[in-house]
C-alpha cells in the first residue's frame, strides 16, 4: 500500500478546532509537528484524531505515553514502529519514523533499510529478537515462546509488555492512517516494496 491512497478523512485544521481541541493539543508537551515558527502544523494523523473531540485527548494521552513514557529506548521503539509500519503497509507510519529515526533514535538510513529486509538481515541477536516480535504479533497476535525466551534475557517485565504495548499502537495508528487516507509529507521516506 502506498501513500496513493483516497484522503476520506482530512486533517482537521486549526481555525476549526474547538475550545476543547486546542486544550488538548495546548497540554500535550510538544504535540508533533511538521515545519518550525509560525508555519509548523500538527502531524496530519492527530490533526485528523481532532474529528473526535471525545477520543482526542485519550488518544493524545495514550500516544505520549507510548512515544516519550515509555522504557523501551527509542531505538528499540524505532525498530518496533518501523517493522510495524512496514507490515500494515502505512506509508504515513513508515514516513515519520523513517524521517525522525536517526535524530530521535539513532538509527542509520542503512539500519532503517535493513528494518524491511527483516529479523535474518544482520542484526544482532536483541534486534533481532525485536523485529521478529514486531513480525510474529502482526502475523498471530502473540510472541511466540522462543522470541519471549530470548527477549526476557535483555528485558525486564515492563519493557516486555511495552514490547507488545508498542506493536499494538502503531498497528492501530496504521489502520487509522490506511483508513482515513492520512498521506504522508512528501520529504519523508517512502514504505520500501515487501
Amino acid at each position: 500500500m502506498s501513500g496513493d491512497r483516497t484522503i476520506r478523512i482530512p486533517p482537521q485544521a486549526p481555525p476549526r478546532w474547538s475550545a476543547a481541541t486546542r486544550a488538548v493539543f495546548g497540554a500535550v508537551e510538544a504535540v508533533p509537528a511538521v515545519g518550525d515558527g509560525p508555519a509548523a502544523r500538527p502531524l496530519q494523523l492527530p490533526a485528523v484524531v481532532a474529528h473526535h473531540e471525545r477520543l482526542l485527548g485519550p488518544y493524545m494521552a495514550w500516544a505520549t505515553a507510548v512515544a516519550r513514557g515509555g522504557v523501551l529506548a527509542p531505538r528499540d521503539s524505532a525498530l518496533l514502529a518501523l517493522r510495524t509500519a512496514l507490515r500494515c503497509g502505512s506509508d504515513f507510519e513508515w514516513g515519520v519514523h523513517a524521517a525522525s529515526a536517526p535524530t530521535r533514535a539513532g538509527l542509520s538510513d542503512d539500519d532503517v533499510a535493513r528494518v524491511a529486509r527483516g529479523p535474518d538481515a544482520a542484526w544482532s541477536t536483541r534486534d533481532a529478537a525485536l523485529i521478529r516480535a514486531a513480525d510474529e504479533l502482526h502475523d498471530t497476535q502473540a510472541v511466540s515462546d522462543a522470541t519471549w525466551d530470548t527477549l526476557a534475557r535483555s528485558f525486564a517485565t515492563d519493557a516486555l509488555l511495552e514490547i507488545v504495548f508498542v506493536v499494538g499502537h502503531y498497528t492501530m495508528l496504521a489502520m487509522v492512517a490506511n483508513s482515513a487516507g492520512v498521506q504522508p509529507e512528501a520529504a519523508w521516506p517512502r514504505l520500501p516494496p515487501r
